[in-house]
């Protein structure tokens, strides 16, 4: 669900708390299926890809002084804000096992 585009953006942040939850809760549990946490991992940096590439919004965004103000941003920015905090817990949930080996192979390709 977290990875339909044709979702909500709120239904697919909703999809993606349930595991952050889920892998914060029972890290070990979530460690034991091979797949759960490069998938999950992989939704988040998906998440995180999703924000706009318009280099000149992004400028209009952030007054001169820094400061943001307290406009909410699009969706596209909710969800690659709330996949980055994800990413973040669910890295600190699992201790860090494994984390590189799963992420730097992807950091990779986006920067390739």
């Amino acid at each position: 669900l977290a990875l339909v585009p044709q979702l909500p953006v709120e239904l697919r942040i909703a999809a993606v708390e349930l595991l952050v939850t889920l892998v914060e809760s029972h890290p070990k549990m979530c460690l034991k299926f091979n797949d759960f946490t490069p998938r999950l991992l992989t939704a988040l940096i998906t998440m995180m890809e999703r924000l706009g590439d318009d280099q000149s919004e992004w400028e209009d965004a952030e007054p001169a002084d820094g400061m943001c103000g307290e406009e909410e941003g699009s969706d596209e920015d909710k969800e690659a804000d709330y996949a980055a905090e994800a990413l973040d817990r669910a890295c600190a949930a699992i201790e860090g096992v494994g984390v590189v080996a799963l992420l730097l192979p992807q950091l990779e390709r986006l920067v390739g």
